[in-house]
């Protein structure tokens, strides 16, 4: 029992299992979850010191390709499916959109370092596309809402806040704390764990969708499936082909396919409605399938 209590992929089935079927504590928890994201930050940050960083040129490569992969490149795939079944004016396809304009998910830089990422690739990344969202998503939302911005803009600096910029400092003072020394070799299972609680809350607050109205969440889960296992295979196809590095690798899949689900969530009901936030419903599920099997994933991109 123990060792299953150790096992990630046996700790995220749990938590989508009891989400669905045990899901009220969910409702209490859920003021709790962008603090337990912030946890799970400091824990993956705090081995990066920023006194590592030579010069500009270190990080700007790192922010501009991670613009480029999880804006862009997952930006034109995903609509592109999406426009297969809807049309653009459909509130479901206003929901796929949201999804485009979430910012890479914070969760990258935990896994990035599970799994033997370039955890530097993905810290910085997920910080400079974050931040490149303050530009982008107000332009986004304006062509599709005409207005509404304001509580968005809100939302959005609190995520960055308190999921990101706080952990980044509060890790530098606990470089050298004998403490988060101490319990470094047990970072792995804390990450997995605290997952585990954010795993539990989405799924449970969506739990009536699963249970009674699962037939409408099956085509969006369709569209994400294929674009996340899909073309996952693919890109690491081509990336073994053009010799990227493993580290790279690793980071460069979870920067294209992983956006910040929670964030699209809220954004999608507060500005266009339930309708509009079934895609991110949906993604909730497949992203959790997806990491996993990240594993596996994983597994295929060595050499």
């Amino acid at each position: 029992m123990i060792k299953l209590l150790q096992n990630r992929n046996f700790i995220l089935i749990l938590a989508l299992i009891l989400g669905v079927f045990v899901s009220f504590p969910a409702i209490y928890l859920k003021e709790y979850a962008i603090y337990i994201l912030a946890f799970m930050m400091l824990m993956s940050l705090n081995l990066i010191s920023l006194k590592e960083i030579k010069s500009f040129n270190q990080i700007i490569k790192p922010v501009l390709l991670s613009i480029l992969l999880n804006y862009f490149l997952f930006g034109i795939l995903i609509l592109i499916l999406a426009r297969l079944f809807y049309l653009p004016e459909d509130d479901i396809f206003k929901g796929f959109v949201f999804i485009v304009v979430a910012p890479p998910g914070a969760v990258i830089v935990p896994f990035t370092y599970l799994y033997g990422g370039n955890s530097r690739f993905s810290l910085w990344g997920v910080i400079g596309a974050s931040l490149f969202l303050l530009i982008l998503f107000p332009l986004v939302i304006l062509l599709i809402m005409g207005n509404s911005l304001n509580n968005g803009i809100l939302e959005l600096f609190k995520i960055l806040t308190v999921t990101i910029i706080l952990p980044l400092i509060l890790s530098q003072f606990l470089l050298r704390n004998s403490f988060f020394i101490k319990i470094s070799k047990y970072k792995g299972k804390i990450i997995d764990w605290s997952f585990f609680l954010i795993v539990y809350i989405v799924i449970g607050l969506n739990s009536n969708m699963f249970i009674n109205h699962i037939e409408v969440l099956l085509k969006p889960a369709i569209i994400l499936m294929v674009l996340l296992f899909g073309f996952s295979f693919l890109f690491i196809l081509i990336m073994k082909k053009i010799n990227i590095v493993y580290s790279d690798r690793i980071s460069y899949l979870l920067m294209i396919f992983v956006k910040n689900n929670p964030f699209s969530a809220v954004i999608s009901l507060q500005l266009a409605g339930k309708v509009a936030a079934i895609p991110s419903v949906a993604l909730s599920v497949v992203l959790l399938i997806y990491l996993i099997f990240f594993p596996l994933i994983a597994s295929r991109m060595k050499d």
